[in-house]
């Protein structure tokens, strides 16, 4: 056969190149096999846990190597859609143990001298130390998970300051009344630690000395007093009377119900003699007339006489007689 019989359009002889029939199989020599990436992610450490005991979390911290050496290459050189989801996980998962929780002291009992101050002291422990916020939960347990014995204390004594003391600064005063029962003071006063005077609060009150008391100089003399005599005898002339006060008293100090003084009441009128009447002008009046009007303002009248007293004698003399008289 000619080689004009295999080219029948009497062409050269360029080898034609075909497509490949649909249903052609290549042979094993034509088929290409996926090959492994050449690098792949390897968990390289973790972070801090977030808690010592009680459960907290940490992160994975993932790391890119070469997968036959497992050499450490840039994370740019794995596959990012092949790297583990695992970015955290539980650590520390141990219960914490119980501890004392300490509270704030709080004030003294006492503002001066020995005092107590009190705290409280409870006996916690932490549940769970994973919340996403950093929180933890801490609940209240038996004293006995704290060690009872290791306790501290819940009391202890104090002194803010040297308390301030009482201080007498006079005798007592003379009694309030010279017999009988009475009253007699002095001067109590607060002192500071640096001398000087302060509120009485500042001080105990309980034992602040008395700045009172009872006194009895002996019992009060119940005794007549009396005033003198009135100076001028009730009549001008001839007989008549003075008189004068009695009261009862104890010893000048108050006057007493008349009737509590021992002993007969004094005398409080006496007779007297003014010297016989002679030539004595004094004036008598009448009654008073009938008013000069039925309403409003009106005036009344009355007559008067100048009488002249001559040793028992009475006689009217003219009214200029008695003129001087008032």
């Amino acid at each position: 056969m000619r080689d004009d019989d295999l080219n029948p359009a009497g062409g050269n002889n360029d080898i034609i190149n075909e497509e490949p029939h649909p249903n052609h199989v290549p042979s094993e020599a034509q088929v290409n096999f996926d090959r492994q990436p050449a690098h792949s992610w390897v968990q390289t450490g973790n972070t801090a846990c977030s808690a010592t005991c009680g459960t907290g979390r940490r992160q994975v911290l993932w790391g890119c190597v070469e997968r036959d050496t497992q050499a450490a290459v840039p994370v740019d050189l794995c596959d990012p859609a092949e790297q583990p989801l695992t970015l955290e996980e539980d650590c520390n998962t141990q219960p914490c143990p119980a501890y004392w929780d300490l509270g704030e002291w709080s004030e003294c009992s006492r503002r001066c001298g020995p005092g107590v101050q009190q705290r409280q002291v409870i006996c916690r422990q932490v549940t769970e130390g994973n919340h996403s916020n950093g929180a933890v939960t801490v609940v209240t347990v038996p004293a006995e998970l704290c060690g009872v014995s290791d306790r501290p204390a819940i009391s202890s004594t104090c002194q803010l300051k040297i308390c301030s003391q009482w201080q007498i600064r006079s005798e007592w005063s003379p009694c309030s009344v010279p017999c009988g029962v009475g009253q007699r003071s002095r001067e109590v006063v607060c002192v500071g630690d640096q001398g000087d005077v302060e509120e009485d609060q500042e001080c105990n009150l309980a034992l602040k000395p008395d700045t009172l008391q009872n006194c009895d100089p002996g019992a009060c003399a119940r005794s007549w007093f009396t005033s003198l005599w009135s100076q001028r005898c009730s009549a001008e002339c001839g007989k008549g009377s003075r008189t004068r006060a009695a009261l009862c008293l104890l010893d000048h100090v108050s006057s007493l119900p008349l009737n509590s003084c021992e002993g007969e009441r004094p005398q409080e009128m006496t007779s007297c003699d003014a010297g016989p009447c002679q030539k004595r002008l004094e004036w008598y009046t009448g009654p008073w007339g009938q008013c000069s009007a039925e309403c409003g303002n009106g005036t009344q009248t009355r007559n008067v006489a100048c009488i002249l007293h001559d040793n028992g004698r009475m006689e009217a003399v003219h009214q200029s007689r008695c003129s001087h008289l008032s």
